[in-house]
């Protein structure tokens, strides 16, 4: 990602985008999956997803900074 920043996150707060995230992709799979019954066009719910999921990473990859750096 060539431009790209970083917020600052207590174990907490990631939890909590964790579970909203998680929410948000599969309320989008969800609507793609009636979308596509409608044969309507995918590719914004494609891109959201993509979105989400790379977010979802982010926190995941601060979860395990916030695991690691917290270990005694």
């Amino acid at each position: 990602m060539a431009n790209s920043a970083r917020i600052r996150l207590d174990k907490r707060e990631a939890l909590f985008l964790k579970d909203l995230f998680a929410e948000t992709r599969h309320r989008l799979v969800v609507r793609r999956a009636d979308a596509k019954s409608r044969d309507e066009d995918l590719a914004d719910f494609q891109v959201a997803i993509g979105t989400i999921s790379r977010l979802q990473a982010e926190v995941d990859r601060a979860l395990d900074e916030l695991t690691w750096t917290t270990k005694a």
